[in-house]
């Protein structure tokens, strides 16, 4: 049978972005192509170029996509109000630590793995403004909680998250980074112990 000519497939705008969203989470959005995009969708470069402009905006749709489906778990978490700030740190490491393994196909964050490599100043900032986002708001918890070096303790997690999401591409264990997150959670007990800063010289000038 022959194949008609003329006609181009209709473009499904959200299963372009989801798989958009899958291939920038295996392999990275540099590695990520109009063409290749097209091939598995069935489409024309024109109409996906028409429906969302350009390769940096159909970043933005999956990193869309990728927030309402993966950071509903940590998102209540940081929506909570923690008395305790070693039991916030607990709380979120342990949450996110289960959603970087939880399908293994694709292991550790889609922001921190798949788009903040990129030198594309296009798509940069859509990670760097959610990764302020997170420290402001762990910032604010950990200030309520009573923890004493607030600024510090968030961006310890805020590194502690960045390690773990590496961890997770590399392959480690669901089990093995819950572990991990466990004991990187006694790291934000010593950031708050004045003794334990002053022996590693934590907030001391050069």
């Amino acid at each position: 049978m022959g194949t008609q000519r003329g006609r181009p497939a209709n473009l499904d705008a959200a299963q372009a972005g989801e798989v958009a969203l899958q291939q920038i989470w295996a392999g990275g959005y540099d590695q990520f192509t109009i063409d290749g995009l097209c091939r598995v969708l069935g489409v024309r470069a024109p109409s996906l170029y028409h429906r969302f402009g350009s390769k940096a905006e159909l970043c933005k749709a999956a990193v869309e996509l990728y927030n309402q489906r993966n950071g509903e778990q940590v998102g209540a978490i940081l929506a909570v109000d923690f008395e305790d700030p070693i039991a916030l740190a607990r709380a979120f490491l342990t949450a996110t630590a289960a959603t970087f393994s939880a399908d293994k196909n694709r292991q550790g964050c889609m922001l921190l793995d798949g788009v903040r490599p990129s030198k594309d100043p296009a798509v940069r900032p859509l990670v760097d403004a959610e990764i302020a986002r997170t420290n402001r708001q762990l910032k604010g918890l950990l200030r309520q909680s009573g923890f004493p070096h607030a600024k510090a303790g968030a961006d310890y997690l805020m590194a502690a998250l960045i390690g773990l999401s590496g961890l997770a591409k590399s392959g480690v264990s669901c089990a093995a980074l819950r572990k991990t997150a466990m004991a990187m959670t006694e790291g934000l007990r010593a950031l708050g112990d004045p003794a334990k800063r002053a022996s590693a010289g934590v907030g001391k000038s050069k």
